[in-house]
């Protein structure tokens, strides 16, 4: 479990968008479980990441089991897989009632329901923006209680930001950022005992303080010197990284899974639906009866041939023309000047050969 602690703006949430895949890198690359996001040998973004975001952009029209049953469908779980998994979460998380409407849920349940979604199909990776920010002191401790057990039962990769510093401890790794910098990263002892500190906000506050003593060349600091540095700590330790299986994704159930969500918001709001429907059928009634099908269209007709050009005027609907013969072209044509006809047809001699 990692986490990465800084303030607003100092970069969390980007660094969370490139890992995920949400965001493509203009320099360099970003490999996960040694592949890169975006790629066909990778699964992220997709099935093999589960992101909750700061803010729960949950359907409120949805009750709880039926969001869950939702996003299990998304991530190609059979029903009986959605049905285990739904009970599991209930459990651990205690969530409110399945046949609870989301839009009646207070933030605390929600942000449940959300780390719940993350959590259905069991991803390898879960990527959590700020999970806490706004909720009460017991919840946090709900989350990362719930974290700490999935990580070590299920071998999950957790990646996590906030502002808690407090909350970091929990963590096997920290990540001090600043400005979109990396200022530190190791173990929580290992922070505390290197800056002689007794609390990881007394760290940050001292890294950030050489971080802007080192940009105005007053102060040389000693980070990079002393602690390793991502790429380092990558580079140190063997890891045996193996290529993520191609995805199979099934249309149909995502087909399903969308036809759902659209009849489920409809049963919630019924007249955005019959708007939906009756504008169209409305509009093509309209058309109908201003632009209907023309008839008894007035057409001049010369004919100079006998064969093919008889076949042709047979064919003609009579419904749709009236036909008027001439002898001659300058008749046939000062009928259309005149307004008699609306057009004509002339068929010269020989028009059958």
């Amino acid at each position: 479990m990692c986490t990465l602690l800084g303030s607003n703006g100092s970069g969390k949430t980007t660094l969370l968008k490139l890992i995920s895949g949400r965001f493509k890198p203009r320099l360099g690359t970003i490999t996960v479980f040694g592949c890169q996001p975006l790629t066909n040998k990778s699964d992220i973004p997709g099935p093999g990441v589960g992101y909750m975001p700061q803010q729960t952009s949950l359907f409120n029209e949805f009750t709880i089991k039926q969001i869950l049953n939702y996003y299990g469908i998304i991530y190609d779980m059979t029903k009986n897989a959605i049905i285990a998994r739904i009970d599991e979460l209930n459990k651990l998380l205690r969530l409110a009632p399945l046949d609870a409407v989301i839009g009646q849920l207070d933030d605390n349940d929600r942000r449940l329901v959300s780390l719940a979604i993350a959590f259905i199909h069991t991803p390898k990776l879960l990527i959590l923006d700020e999970p806490t920010v706004g909720v009460d002191i017991i919840f946090r401790f709900r989350i990362w209680h719930y974290l700490v057990k999935q990580c070590q039962q299920n071998d999950t990769t957790a990646i996590i930001s906030t502002h808690y510093i407090e909350e970091a401890t929990n963590s096997g790794t920290v990540g001090f950022l600043y400005k979109g910098e990396c200022l530190g990263y190791g173990s929580p002892d290992q922070l505390l005992q290197h800056y002689g500190c007794h609390t990881l906000d007394k760290v940050y506050y001292q890294l950030c303080k050489e971080s802007i003593a080192k940009s105005h060349g007053s102060f040389k600091s000693d980070v990079e010197n002393n602690l390793l540095s991502i790429e380092e700590l990558l580079n140190n330790t063997k890891i045996e990284v193996k290529s993520m299986p191609m995805r199979t994704t099934f249309y149909w159930r995502h087909i399903k899974a969308l036809v759902l969500r659209n009849l489920l918001e409809a049963k919630g709001k019924p007249i955005p639906l019959l708007m939906y429907y009756l504008i169209p059928i409305v509009v093509i009634l309209m058309v109908r009866t201003c632009y209907s099908r023309p008839h008894n269209i007035p057409v001049g007709i010369v004919n100079h041939d006998s064969q093919l050009s008889n076949i042709f005027i047979a064919q003609m609907d009579n419904n749709l023309f009236t036909k008027t013969y001439y002898s001659n072209n300058v008749s046939a044509y000062e009928s259309v000047v005149s307004g008699t006809n609306s057009l004509s047809i002339v068929f010269d001699n020989g028009f059958t050969d």
